[in-house]
């Protein structure tokens, strides 16, 4: 009596699901933010500062993002970034007209300088905003203006301000008045304000921190990115931590109460305690990336049982299955490496390419796509760029490019595709060729060749029990074009290097004697005769070595008269240019 075949679904939504989950990644921006409404006082209330810190110049920092407008008065909207001013209106203020930022120092109220941005600000976008004022005592002082850590605006500037006025109207997200026009509507990260005029280098620095940094720039381990020794020491040696003169983060308030974070041994300039109020409904926004969230339930490894359930069904009243989900997982793993290192590290130490591949091998074979495989190419060209992708480019060459199991009952053109890659953009890329390992790669494609991509079955003549005979095969035509692209690979691989390594052609010449189809020996062969002739430096004390002579008099005994005469030629190189001895 036949077992009851149990159908098990899909979670219901899950497919939906998975797609939310693959656009998630994607998402640019800090977890952590402010936001700002737009309405009448909706602001953040900084308390008085008793005396502007103008002697080395100043900063303004912060990453901000714009909400579409949305008002009929488009004209005379002007939402302010920031206003710090004294009661009589002399001080600084930033304010958007339209997508580009005006800067203003007032000296005396109704009068002062401005300064027109030409940047275009798009509404929901994030961009980094530094603003310096740079103080030269016998010369003109300057302002400029970076964004996203480029210098895209510089005017020369009167130091117009100049007071033992207290700056007691100070705002982010609005003007002294507070006028409902003037309102800023959008988002800001962490907000900081420098005792002094930073160079491009730090701008720079601070950009590759990312919208999410929140920190006093004091600890080299305090951020997961990679960065060189000298923007390390640009960023920690003690001059950037030391300015600050206030620091606002989303993450550290309470309440209504936005906490003042600078350092506490930095000298102080407001007129009493330094924290702020958010006022009107501005609230502090913090959010989970997907790569936190996942960590917090135990990494990237929670995703792995996903492909062990790619042939559950859709519905049990249709019985089908999502062949495109295996796709979508595959890519949401990718975008994941993209974007976060600590993801590589994870996937690294729980040797995630070899559970991936095991999975995906015990799965139906018609989940293996095209663009799976476009999936693992674009990240194998990620991780080549990558400083620190060496490790992680291993583990995807061993487990899964160079795994001839996961892909011979594939389709055709995914794996002419995939061989394909390997003997043509692959191998001719520096980077890749400086992280394979060169010997292991022959060897295993050998392997390959003689198990997975026989053109006729090696078990009759040979005694070679073959693999890849539990579903369909390509065509003996499409197997001779595949095994094509594997020995030009070999070949790419030894002409990029010294010669060819003892142990590889120990591995060749094994292969031509165990081996006793002609169909299965007759290109291997050729591409012996090849590196003779071109490669005799290496190949002649080799082939003498590992007693090359007797795998030609084994092949001096084929029935084909082809394969007779490529052992002589074989045999004809190697004595034309061996010594007398």
């Amino acid at each position: 009596m036949l077992p009851h075949l149990v159908i098990i679904p899909l979670p219901r939504h899950s497919v939906k699901l998975l797609q939310v989950l693959k656009q998630m990644p994607q998402r640019h921006g800090p977890d952590e933010f402010f936001s700002f409404p737009g309405k009448k006082g909706a602001a953040i209330a900084l308390p008085p500062i008793a005396k502007w810190p103008y002697q080395n110049g100043w900063t303004f920092h912060c990453w901000l993002r714009l909400d579409p407008v949305t008002g009929v008065n488009i004209e005379r909207e002007k939402p302010y970034l920031y206003c710090f001013r004294t009661s009589k209106g002399i001080g600084y203020s930033a304010h958007f007209l339209g997508n580009t930022l005006v800067l203003t120092s007032m000296k005396v109220k109704g009068k002062g300088f401005q300064h027109c941005i030409k940047y275009d600000f798009r509404p929901r976008q994030w961009y980094m905003v530094t603003i310096v004022h740079v103080y030269n005592r016998w010369s003109k002082s300057e302002i400029k203006c970076f964004v996203d850590g480029q210098n895209v605006s510089h005017s020369e500037m009167s130091w117009l301000v100049s007071t033992n006025e207290p700056f007691g109207k100070c705002f982010l997200g609005s003007s002294q008045e507070q006028d409902t026009d003037t309102m800023f509507c959008g988002q800001l990260s962490s907000v900081y304000l420098f005792s002094e005029a930073l160079v491009p280098p730090q701008i720079a620095a601070i950009h590759q921190l990312g919208s999410g940094y929140k920190s006093q720039f004091r600890f080299e381990n305090e951020s997961a990115v990679l960065m060189s020794e000298a923007t390390k020491k640009i960023l920690y040696d003690g001059r950037l931590t030391s300015t600050i003169v206030f620091m606002y983060a989303p993450v550290a308030c309470d309440s209504q109460l936005c906490l003042e974070s600078s350092p506490k041994g930095n000298p102080t300039y407001f007129v009493h305690t330094p924290h702020a109020l958010m006022a009107q409904g501005v609230k502090a926004v913090v959010t989970h990336s997907i790569h936190s969230a996942l960590h917090s339930i135990g990494g990237i490894q929670v995703l792995f049982p996903l492909f062990g359930q790619l042939d559950f069904v859709i519905d049990k009243e249709s019985g089908g299955v999502d062949y495109t989900i295996c796709s979508t997982l595959m890519s949401l793993i990718c975008e994941l490496l993209e974007s976060s290192v600590n993801i590589q590290q994870q996937l690294i130490q729980n040797k995630g390419f070899l559970v991936i591949s095991y999975l995906l091998e015990k799965s139906s074979r018609e989940h293996v796509t095209r663009n799976v495989l476009e999936s693992f190419l674009k990240l194998t060209n990620y991780l080549v760029n990558l400083p620190t992708g060496g490790a992680l480019l291993k583990h995807l060459f061993d487990h899964i490019l160079f795994n001839p199991s996961l892909w011979i009952y594939s389709p055709v053109n995914v794996q002419r595709r995939l061989y394909e890659y390997l003997a043509t953009e692959f191998i001719n890329d520096a980077h890749i060729y400086n992280n394979i390992r060169r010997v292991s790669s022959v060897l295993q494609t050998m392997h390959t060749l003689k198990f997975y991509y026989w053109v006729v079955n090696p078990l009759d003549r040979s005694g070679i029990i073959p693999k890849g005979v539990d579903g369909p095969r390509p065509d003996a035509k499409d197997i001779i074009t595949l095994r094509g692209f594997m020995l030009q690979y070999i070949k790419s691989l030894v002409l990029r290097g010294q010669g060819v390594h003892e142990d590889e052609l120990q591995a060749i010449l094994n292969y031509l004697t165990t081996v006793h189809e002609d169909d299965n020996i007759r290109d291997v062969l050729h591409l012996t005769v090849q590196l003779q002739a071109e490669h005799p430096a290496s190949m002649v004390p080799g082939f003498d070595h590992k007693y090359g002579v007797r795998t030609v008099y084994k092949l001096l005994a084929s029935a084909q008269e082809d394969v007779r005469i490529m052992a002589l030629k074989l045999l004809g190189y190697f004595l034309m240019r061996s010594t007398p001895k």
